[in-house]
């Protein structure tokens, strides 16, 4: 099993863009949402954090993508394209199988949110596929299986990779902003109380 994160060599439409796969997803109320992906973020010791709407919920992805080789790079969720993809979004659920060599990026939908983003060998995606499977079975989900490579097993429809290129500003990797712990002012008042503002 491979299931790590996994980031793409450029982009043959964008030489600067690459695509990452196997990121952490979660889903929280728009409402109160900044605190949730502040806890989120630690949870996962993210750096970076790609974020869209469905609904009243936001889908949030949490990554740490420290290789050198991306430094100056544009990160873009290879999963969130596969979400917001035209073809995609409105499934009750889908699961995409994109072979790339010796990995697969699994990716697994419900009604547009991510639910799991993982890069597997194909071993481990096929066992996963039936994992999902028995999943939307005993969910009562309709499940729509996409994808492209040999050792994905048969898929109701092709989906190449390619189909991931065209919507160029999808899924953009963000670094997080820095949170400022509260107790910076308490002990800014607290040092000019006793020692006084110098003028």
């Amino acid at each position: 099993v491979m299931d790590m994160m996994h980031i793409t060599e450029p982009l043959p439409t964008d030489e600067r863009s690459r695509l990452v796969f196997g990121v952490e997803w979660r889903a929280y109320q728009v409402k109160g949402g900044k605190a949730d992906r502040r806890r989120y973020a630690d949870a996962f010791d993210a750096t970076h954090f790609v974020e869209y709407k469905v609904g009243a919920e936001l889908i949030g992805g949490f990554a740490r993508p420290d290789a050198p080789e991306v430094k100056g790079a544009r990160l873009y969720s290879g999963a969130a394209r596969v979400a917001l993809h035209d073809r995609l979004k409105d499934r009750a659920a889908a699961l995409v199988l994109l072979q790339d060599g010796p990995r697969v990026y699994t990716v697994f939908v419900v009604r547009g949110a991510v639910r799991s983003d993982e890069v597997l060998s194909p071993e481990a995606a096929l066992a996963r596929r039936i994992e999902i499977e028995q999943e939307c079975l005993k969910g009562n989900l309709r499940l729509d299986t996409f994808g492209t490579g040999d050792r994905i097993g048969d898929v109701d429809e092709p989906f190449q990779a390619s189909e991931l290129l065209g919507n160029r500003k999808v899924g953009r990797i963000a670094k997080l902003p820095v949170s400022v712990p509260t107790f910076i002012p308490v002990a800014v008042i607290v040092a000019g109380a006793i020692f006084g503002v110098p003028r």
